[in-house]
């Protein structure tokens, strides 16, 4: 389907080869000559895109691309997540994947694709940034411009929140990103309180023998731990099991530790080494002989930084001094690994901006939330 805004602009929906060739060649278009922009793989993008990934088991979703004179200029998504809480009776939309040229009438014809679309499937809101649900990519970077972001981290022009606002898209939820040390020197005041607990915590890592049973246990405490954050969806036994595989060539058993308090597994964390470091020359191809020279920096690579994408304490250690305890007690065994392996800098992220427990930990630290992403809303007709 192609509609025509104007003698310029064209907006496509995406169907064809050809239009997803283009769509995935539009964020290289606008970013490529950002130093700080890392271009993701291009097979992980189209993978979000086909039928067998578990997320359109219960989604729908299009994307679109405006092109002017034949070259494709914009890009952007629009989804609908089937088990997100109604708004107002009614489901709430999602956007995301938006890469644009600095034009107006171009970010408007990509974000009035979304909301029509939305719209038409009875949506009162619309959401957004989302890759494709709130448990991948998501938000707005809007401070932190400088640094390029970490694996699974996105990055964008400054100019991309003018577009959003000039659209009617109002702030809804900031994101943050911690950067922390890994050397850094324990606060006495959290080394007193896991004293009080530590004869009843047992940390143990991931047992990777048993990968696909430790990620049904790591699921169950990411589901619950999550489970009254802002816009949080549990994610599907095969949604984790796909994330499992897509980051079981990353994971090192010692940046990964299980919480068990009296036996029973109430928390877990997961550093993985910053894949971006790697990857950032490739230009988002693995073939014909990317791949080959990819494994081999993998291994031989000395990872400088780390994230982590995983954290979670069960509900009924939450907001307990032992639940800070518990906290503490994860990042100090995974840290010291960090550190001893040379990763001088780890994030851990994202931390939603009414996290204050969280927040609080995390800069007792002496971490800095040096990058925020920002959501943003629309409502709708």
């Amino acid at each position: 389907m192609i509609e025509r805004l104007s003698d310029a602009l064209e907006v496509h929906a995406v169907s064809r080869r050809k239009d997803w060739a283009d769509w995935l060649a539009v964020a290289a278009a606008v970013q490529g000559d950002d130093p700080q922009w890392v271009p993701p793989l291009l097979a992980e993008r189209r993978k979000q895109w086909s039928s067998r990934h578990p997320f359109w088991r219960q989604a729908e979703g299009q994307a679109w691309i405006v092109r002017r004179a034949g070259r494709a200029i914009g890009a952007i998504s629009a989804q609908i997540d089937h088990r997100q809480a109604l708004h107002e009776g009614r489901p709430l939309g999602y956007f995301g994947q938006f890469e644009c040229i600095n034009e107006p009438p171009v970010a408007a014809a990509l974000l009035g694709a979304a909301e029509e679309w939305l719209t038409a499937r009875g949506c009162a809101w619309m959401r957004g940034p989302y890759d494709l649900s709130i448990n991948q990519q998501v938000g707005l970077l809007v401070h932190g411009y400088d640094v390029p972001p970490m694996l699974m981290m996105g990055h964008a022009p400054r100019y991309y929140r003018e577009l959003f606002t000039a659209m009617g898209l109002v702030p809804v939820m900031r994101l943050y990103a911690y950067r922390l040390a890994p050397n850094f020197v324990a606060p006495t005041a959290m080394l007193r309180m896991l004293g009080r607990y530590q004869d009843d915590i047992d940390l143990r890592p991931l047992n990777l023998r048993r990968y696909n049973e430790e990620l049904a246990t790591l699921r169950t405490l990411f589901n619950a731990a999550w489970a009254d954050n802002w816009g949080f969806v549990p994610l599907s036994e095969a949604e984790f099991a796909h994330m499992g595989r897509g980051m079981r060539p990353l994971i090192r058993a010692e940046y990964t530790t299980v919480a068990y308090y009296k036996g029973e597994a109430v928390g877990f964390l997961i550093a993985l080494p910053n894949l971006n470091e790697v990857i950032a020359d490739l230009r988002g191809r693995l073939l014909p002989f990317a791949w080959a020279r990819l494994l081999w920096r993998m291994q031989r690579h000395q990872f400088r930084t780390a994230r982590v994408p995983l954290m979670g304490i069960a509900p009924t250690m939450q907001r307990r001094r032992l639940g800070a305890a518990l906290t503490f007690a994860m990042v100090d065994r995974v840290r010291q690994a960090l550190a001893a392996n040379g990763v001088e800098q780890v994030e851990l992220s994202w931390i939603l901006e009414n996290n204050q427990g969280m927040n609080a930990i995390l800069e007792s630290f002496g971490a800095d939330a040096y990058k925020h992403y920002q959501m943003f809303e629309k409502r709708l007709a």
